[in-house]
């Protein structure tokens, strides 16, 4: 993830951009809870950034717990 990622999330997740990161931010912010934490487990930073810039909260312990179920 680049700098620039970081500093316009809103407006990648509105659909700025072709990119991996902009895709996978897509597709973190469309995620259900339990499919965003079998996100986190592979591109935690990429979903603490966009759950932060949804939320406005940490992405929490809770949320985070390792789930084997595909």
């Amino acid at each position: 993830m680049t700098e620039y990622d970081r500093e316009n999330v809103g407006e990648i997740i509105q659909g700025k951009g072709t990119w991996f990161t902009a895709n996978l931010f897509r597709l973190i912010a469309k995620a259900d809870s339990n499919n965003r934490r079998k996100l986190f487990n592979a591109f935690p930073v990429e979903v603490e950034v966009v759950h932060q810039h949804l939320t406005g909260n940490l992405y929490t312990t809770q949320e985070t717990i390792n789930t084997e179920t595909y």
